[in-house]
């Protein structure tokens, strides 16, 4: 039995087949790297300890309100909201994220909808 091919028409293409070359490099390069072993190990403890720095802002800022849903992303970043009583007044929310490309946290103030944010 042949193995089944993935037909791709022009209209359909999200990815650039110029690119194909280099994406399957990077494919076999994220299961190499997950055949150590490593990312696993370290993804997991960074999805441990965002939930944890969550819950420290709850157990230690009783008038802060701590969003419910933390957003876990697709490896691109990791964030909750912390809303101190001031900021939600003038519908500001401050977000702790954690960029996983750039290795870095940072904090930023948001607005709760496109409206507030202009």
């Amino acid at each position: 039995m042949k193995p089944s091919r993935l037909r791709v028409d022009d209209q359909a293409a999200d990815v650039n087949m110029q690119d194909t070359k280099s994406w399957t490099y990077h494919l076999g390069e994220y299961k190499t790297r997950l055949e150590r072993g490593a990312i696993q190990q370290s993804y997991r403890g960074l999805m441990q300890y965002m939930p944890y720095l969550r819950n420290q802002f709850q157990k230690n800022c009783p008038d802060y309100e701590v969003s419910g849903i933390m957003y876990f992303g697709y490896k691109d970043m990791t964030c909750f909201e912390v809303i101190p009583g001031f900021l939600k007044e003038r519908k500001l929310e401050i977000a702790e994220v954690f960029l996983h490309e750039s290795f870095c946290l940072k904090v930023g103030l948001l607005g709760y909808n496109r409206q507030v944010q202009d």
